[in-house]
């Protein structure tokens, strides 16, 4: 980046959601003049930024995962745009009997199958049966190096995740926090978590709340308590909006499979 724009970069991945504007911040955008900035970074991809003339130097950075990525996902294989490669996930060798005995959830499954009168040892034996997906090794060696996360933080990160998320577990927070801090970067990682179903399904006032905690990251170089259930809430809240639910959370360990791929496909 040129050393005129003196770029501070904050990533805030806010479990993937994208920052919903309030109506009186989007009315005022319109009338604000802009500065229309572009780069490349030394791996050549390209940057492009349109800031208010009267920019003070901070870009906060919302990562949702892009739409041809996420529609792209299957069980059999990941394709991304310019990228050939093959599957990186698999289930050959899970037991999914004991999977399920080992996942925090087993009570609910093992209570909702007796009240529909279904035959949950006939459904994972055939899960098990049928678990024969392989990986292919060269995909699984990719994924690892360019999309396996928490291997350290070169920026502060707030993370905020719904607690009853049927997309992406919020198990996976528990997991991701343990590999930052093994990686010496707790510092850096904050998480935060919502009492609601659904993925993503943040208020308004929630999401501004999680940007207000950032910019006090970026602008004091400390998190102090902003980041805390009861601050964010306290912040949601106040803006008077659409409400909010941040609460104290603890994830349950995230259940895994197969940590490895068992004869994974060799071409």
């Amino acid at each position: 980046m040129s050393a005129r724009t003196r770029l501070r970069v904050a990533l805030a991945a806010l479990a993937s959601a994208a920052l919903a504007a309030c109506p009186w911040a989007a009315a005022h955008a319109d009338q604000t003049a802009t500065t229309h900035l572009t780069g490349t970074l030394a791996d050549g991809a390209t940057w492009i930024a349109d800031v208010p003339d009267r920019w003070n130097g901070t870009l906060l950075l919302f990562s949702p995962l892009p739409a041809p990525y996420a529609s792209s996902c299957s069980p059999r294989a990941m394709r991304w745009p310019g990228r050939r490669t093959g599957n990186n996930s698999w289930n050959r060798g899970v037991d999914y009997a004991r999977l399920l005995a080992g996942s925090a959830h087993a009570r609910q499954v093992r209570a909702l199958y007796r009240t529909a009168g279904l035959d949950l040892r006939a459904d994972l034996a055939s899960l098990t049966r049928g678990a024969t997906i392989a990986a292919d090794p060269a995909a699984v060696r990719t994924a690892r190096r360019t999309s396996s996360a928490g291997q350290g933080l070169a920026v502060p990160l707030l993370d905020v995740h719904t607690i009853a998320d049927n997309l992406v577990p919020v198990e996976q927070e528990r997991q991701f926090g343990d590999r930052v801090r093994r990686a010496g970067d707790g510092a850096m990682l904050r998480q935060a978590y919502v009492e609601r179903q659904g993925h993503c399904t943040f208020t308004t006032a929630e999401t501004v709340a999680a940007l207000h905690a950032l910019e006090h990251r970026v602008t004091t170089g400390r998190w102090d308590d902003a980041a805390t259930p009861a601050a964010l809430q306290r912040s949601a809240t106040a803006l008077g909006l659409d409400g909010a639910a941040y609460v104290p959370y603890r994830p349950a360990r995230l259940t895994v499979g197969r940590d490895r791929p068992e004869h994974p496909a060799r071409h």
